[in-house]
């Protein structure tokens, strides 16, 4: 059970890291800046449902996705370190 709560734990901090809610924020207000009240409220439902497509497609596929192309996840993790260093 408390490896479980583990696993959970750390696959939503890194989720949460992807996703940035922090960065995304201020470009969201910006982009919805003219929009009425109903328009945003349209907005924020249709970003978070693709949001949430996209994010389960690739956690359904992702790993057949690497092995086409013959990526190991290692090889991913590390490639993935650089980027975030590089920012």
């Amino acid at each position: 059970m408390k490896e479980e709560i583990v696993h959970i734990l750390s696959t939503f901090v890194a989720v949460f890291v992807i996703v940035d809610p922090f960065a995304v924020v201020p470009v969201y207000l910006l982009l919805t800046d003219k929009y009425s009240s109903q328009e945003i409220v349209h907005t924020r439902k249709k970003a978070t449902i693709i949001a949430f497509i996209i994010l389960a497609v690739f956690a359904v596929t992702g790993l057949s996705l690497f092995n086409v192309f013959s990526i190991t996840l290692p090889a991913f993790q590390i490639a993935g370190g650089i980027l975030l260093l590089l920012f």
